[in-house]
């Protein structure tokens, strides 16, 4: 079985990852697990801790094994890497991704001055480590794909939010906006729609895949990383006897 581990800062992209896994593949070859990472850190003061998102499920005979991590915040992610990355390394996880927010913390400038603190933490002699920055955060991804929208609303479309908000889904560069996250919910709110981390599975559930691969991942090079890592998990030949 191959193995491959996401650390990711919260449910958003938890969700983001999955379901990109569960487009890329055939759901009966592959096991995904999500977990929640709490506590521990150098106080010690609250044990770590992991959480099963949805029960504990054990892998058969699937062929492909994905293990993603919700870090409980983007500060943690790289941490949460640092702490894993030699058990995972041993358990014969073959690559480990990082997915976390620039905002609030870095400005679209400071991306290359994040790219590398991050990367200050791997061993680079464990299993490779690859970091996918979403610039700003990753709902800029969900603005991106337009077509959602009105799936979300029937009567919500990328004229209505460019006439109402100033910027247009279809068109806008996603590194230019400073929240993406409230550019998301003042999106809903023009047609009395909630966005919170509540309703994100909602919205992911009725994002189009088909055009992030066809149209998204040329415009957005950080979606092009994590997508193609993916792929090449998901399809590279199996060389070795599966467990």
């Amino acid at each position: 079985m191959r193995r491959i581990a996401f650390f990711v800062e919260g449910a958003s992209e938890l969700l983001f990852v999955e379901r990109l896994i569960y487009e890329v593949a055939n759901s009966k070859e592959v096991h995904v697990t999500k977990k929640k990472i709490r506590g521990g850190g150098k106080s010690g003061v609250h044990p770590k801790t992991f959480t099963e998102y949805d029960g504990v499920r054990e892998p058969s005979d699937e062929t492909f094994y994905v293990l993603i991590y919700d870090c409980g915040g983007d500060r943690l992610v790289a941490s949460r890497i640092k702490e894993e990355h030699a058990n995972l390394t041993n358990a014969g996880y073959e690559k480990i991704i990082g997915v976390r927010d620039v905002r609030p913390d870095f400005e679209k400038a400071e991306i290359p001055k994040l790219a590398q603190i991050m990367s200050s933490v791997v061993d680079k002699k464990l299993a490779p480590v690859v970091f996918i920055l979403s610039a700003m955060e990753v709902e800029a991804w969900f603005l991106a794909e337009y077509n959602h929208f009105e799936k979300i609303h029937p009567d919500l479309n990328p004229q209505l939010i460019s006439e109402s908000l100033g910027f247009d889904p279809r068109t806008f560069d996603v590194s230019d906006r400073v929240n993406p996250s409230q550019d998301l919910e003042s999106s809903y709110a023009l047609k009395g729609v909630s966005y919170d981390k509540y309703s994100v599975q909602n919205t992911v559930d009725k994002l189009d895949f088909a055009f992030i691969y066809s149209e998204l991942v040329s415009t957005i090079p950080e979606l092009a990383v994590l997508t193609s890592t993916v792929d090449s998990f998901l399809t590279k030949p199996v060389d070795l006897p599966l467990e």
